[in-house]
């Protein structure tokens, strides 16, 4: 029984902590997670170059400058400048490629001799830029750590949050509230930008709702349920925020 009471608590909890929009930032982590592959891939290639590097001579085969759409809605043009290269071990011809930077990629020509890094242990594991892995990739980590430490603030507000709906849902004091506004959240889920409504309760007090598209949220002046924590220890929630169905969003009729 006591299991069938916690399953249900942790349930309406993970139901309104999605209705917050907490499916956003877990989706991004888990976007977040797939871009950590290949940076730790990048972070791997420059421990090996650091550790067992060696430097040998190299030719450049080719020179590459292409262009690609970056920044905002993809409106932006970047450029990218690869180097294409060889060198020999032993034997062995090794191809290398590595995408540099404008100033590395004015200094060399087709043809040109050039010192060329690569790990003595995977020889596959090169570069003509010298550090520029490194770099690139401490660029791409510290990008990383900000993303998930965000995102794990906006999962925790949002679980936080839930908790305290649900708490008051079942613990607080039900009153009824009246609409008096609707303010610009300044977020934005899909393109589609959040507002939040405010209230005033029957006593005075006021409140606010979570973000959520406009026309989620009653109307200004339409008269609304709230919950309210009898000991003032947490601020009051809109019913609506806390987990009632679309059909009952805390209005009354």
């Amino acid at each position: 029984m006591v299991v069938g009471i916690v399953a249900s608590l942790i349930r309406r909890r993970i139901a309104v902590f999605l209705r917050l929009c907490g499916w956003v930032p877990l989706l991004m982590l888990a976007a977040g997670f797939l871009i950590a592959i290949p940076v730790t891939t990048d972070l791997l290639r420059a421990v090996h170059l650091q550790t067992h590097g060696a430097t040998v001579p190299g030719q450049v085969t080719s020179l590459t400058h292409s262009h690609h759409s970056c920044g905002k809605h993809r409106r932006s043009t970047c450029d990218d400048y690869v180097v294409a290269y060889q060198f020999a071990l032993g034997d062995h011809q090794i191809q290398g490629r590595q995408t540099v930077s404008h100033d590395f990629y004015a200094t060399v020509h087709e043809r040109d001799v050039i010192p060329v890094r690569y790990a003595t242990d995977d020889p596959f594991i090169n570069e003509v830029e010298v550090g520029a892995t490194r770099n690139n990739a401490l660029a791409s980590g510290l990008f990383l750590l900000v993303w998930f430490s965000i995102l794990g603030v906006w999962s925790v507000r949002a679980l936080i949050a839930a908790t305290r709906m649900v708490y008051l849902r079942e613990h607080g004091t039900q009153r009824n509230a009246r609409v008096t506004d609707h303010t610009d959240s300044k977020v934005k889920v899909n393109g589609v930008r959040y507002w939040k409504m405010t209230w005033r309760d029957e006593t005075g007090l006021g409140g606010e709702s979570w973000p959520q598209s406009r026309e989620n949220l009653p109307e200004v002046g339409a008269a609304i349920i709230v919950y309210v924590d009898p000991e003032m220890r947490m601020p009051p929630c809109w019913s609506g925020d806390s987990g009632l169905s679309a059909r009952d969003q805390g209005v009354i009729s």
